[in-house]
């Protein structure tokens, strides 16, 4: 983990074991990724990182556009005191991280050439649920260069299943047959 991913897994654990009431996890999950995507706005960035506008003022801010609890709130205004707003993306990635973990939920990315049909994400979740025997949360993206199958990502892991990917596999086992 870098310097960085660190400091913002501090945080976001500490987020997460200040957490008494569950119901808030996806709340507080789902207000840390709009603030991600926000910071991604210009506007919205040169506002939060301009030093000559006082945290109380981004604090104002925040309560109008989001509905804070309390503990919420005392945490976006620490990491501005802090000055590691510039950091929410990593923070909000590193939370979910965090409550998928202690919640034994395997977070999966998968990657294919189109867009999946419900079936098709409900079979994969299915086989990886009984493998992996935890609940199994996935974030599809489309990638159209691939000519058809999936990848999937999890737990620093890679599994190809994609055209390419088992020609590739053929390909090797063809060769190890012949060099044998």
């Amino acid at each position: 983990m870098k310097g960085s991913q660190i400091v913002a897994h501090k945080y976001a654990n500490a987020l997460y074991l200040s957490i008494s009431e569950p119901s808030k996890i996806e709340t507080y999950m789902n207000i840390l990724e709009e603030l991600s995507l926000l910071m991604k706005k210009e506007r919205f960035r040169d506002f939060f990182m301009d030093p000559a506008i006082p945290v109380k003022a981004k604090m104002e801010f925040l309560s109008s556009i989001f509905t804070l609890d309390e503990m919420l709130e005392n945490f976006l205004k620490l990491i501005l005191e802090k000055k590691r707003f510039q950091m929410i993306d990593v923070i909000s990635a590193s939370f979910k991280s965090v409550v998928y973990q202690e919640n034994d939920i395997l977070q999966v990315r998968c990657i294919s050439a189109k867009e999946l049909e419900d079936g098709d994400l409900k079979k994969i979740k299915e086989v990886l649920k009984k493998k992996f025997r935890k609940r199994v949360h996935i974030f599809t993206e489309k990638d159209e260069s691939l000519l058809a199958g999936v990848k999937l990502f999890f737990d620093s892991q890679l599994v190809d299943l994609t055209v390419k990917g088992e020609l590739e596999k053929m390909l090797s086992q063809t060769l190890e047959g012949v060099r044998s």
